[in-house]
This record gives structure tokens, sequence and C-alpha cells, in this order.
């Protein structure tokens, strides 16, 4: 079976080719990093769409942009600027907890950010789900809020 191509506007997906692989990016003149940007626009794009005080999960983001994994969301959040108006502190893991970075330590900063948000966790530091996750963009674009 044959890698796929998925080439991405900024609209969606524009072909699919399962035979040429990275040749055909290349042939189209798409570079690995304009495929990482368009990917982390679009996360990025979703991610400003969770509302303060909700918490949307790395997968569920994953699925709402397309064409990406939960680890791609996570690696596109810890890759907001300081700068950034991209509210990378909603998003958690599926256990409704913080992720543990790279140096082996959850960040202290999102928690503290989210509960001046009015998020509560819980003495495991787990966040409920059912009462403060976001669920989901409204058809159109718009976002529910809750």
């Amino acid at each position: 079976m044959g890698s796929q191509l998925v080439r991405w506007s900024k609209d969606g997906i524009l072909s699919r080719d399962k035979k040429r692989g990275q040749t055909a990016f290349q042939e189209c003149g798409w570079s690995t990093q304009t495929m990482k940007e368009s990917m982390y626009r679009r996360i990025y794009s979703v991610v400003s769409m969770v509302p303060p005080g909700k918490v949307a999960t790395y997968g569920q983001i994953a699925r709402i942009a397309g064409g990406c994994s939960a680890r791609n969301v996570g690696y596109a959040m810890s890759s907001v600027s300081p700068q950034s108006d991209v509210p990378w502190h909603r998003v958690i893991n599926s256990r409704g907890k913080i992720s543990v970075r790279s140096y082996g330590e959850a960040c202290t900063a999102q928690s503290k950010m989210l509960e001046n948000e009015g998020v509560v966790f819980n003495t495991a530091g787990t966040v409920d789900l059912e009462r403060f996750g976001w669920t989901g963009p409204l058809p159109g674009g718009g976002s529910d809020g809750r």
C-alpha cells in the first residue's frame, strides 16, 4: 500500500494521490515546512474557538482541524509564541489532565490560567470534561460556548 498524498489549501483538501507520496509534494512546490504551517494554522483556528472556561482535548482538536493527529496538536500548542492570542492553555489530554511536558512535569501556568477562567480541577488534578468540556464548533464555524 503506497503512502497517501493529501494536499491542503486554506480551504481544505485539494487532491489525493496514493502512489507518489513525498515526491508529488515536491513536484507541486509543497515543502514539509509549508505543510506544517498549513496544519498549524488549521489547529490554531480551531483552538481559538474554545471559549474561556472550557477545555478541549488534543484528539478533539485534531478531529475538527482534520489531517492531523493529537500529537500534531500537542506540537502545535508547544509552538505557540508568548505573544500569540491562541488560547493554548485550553487544550488538555483525553483523561482531563494537563499533559506532562518534555521536562517531565505538568505546566503549572496552564492550570493557573484555566483556574482563572473558572475551570475546576479535582484533587487528582483532573478536569470534569462533562462539565468543562467544549462541545465543538457550530455548523457555519461559530462556537456554542459549551
